[in-house]
């Protein structure tokens, strides 16, 4: 059973490894992936300055979500481990943090997403209010 908790600190090193995980799923390259490598990282503060929601499947992680506020609500990342891709993780995340948002005054989600996972945005905006672009990594 997927269930969803707010990160913490300590989680930041096993978010990291997700993060990492599933942007290597797609198939990028080492040199690409070492481009990234920085936007990949969780750390403490990051945790501590957006809210961050994490997926277990059976008490472990297997994705992550952070919502970012700029001035409307963005989800700075979604990252859902190899694993667990297609299984509805991805979904709950989104659901939590459009949550969120709605909670505290937003009626839209933008959503930057990678183009691997456009199919999984699109399916996500006919459900909810939410805008969505592509790009292959955050600059």
């Amino acid at each position: 059973m997927i269930s969803i908790r707010f990160a913490k600190a300590a989680d930041v090193d096993e978010l990291t490894s997700i993060a990492h995980a599933s942007k290597r799923h797609w198939g990028y390259s080492d040199h690409d992936l070492r481009r990234w490598h920085d936007e990949l990282i969780f750390t403490a503060e990051s945790i501590r300055a957006m809210p961050t929601w994490v997926a277990e499947l059976n008490g472990s992680p297997v994705g992550v979500t952070q919502l970012r506020r700029i001035p409307r609500f963005e989800l700075e990342c979604l990252w859902v481990h190899p694993d667990v891709i297609g299984h509805g993780v991805g979904r709950l995340l989104v659901d939590t943090a459009l949550r969120e948002a709605r909670q505290t005054g937003s009626q839209e989600l933008l959503i930057d997403a990678d183009p691997n996972a456009e199919g999984f945005t699109c399916g996500s905006a006919r459900r909810h209010p939410i805008r969505r672009n592509s790009c292959a990594h955050r600059s």
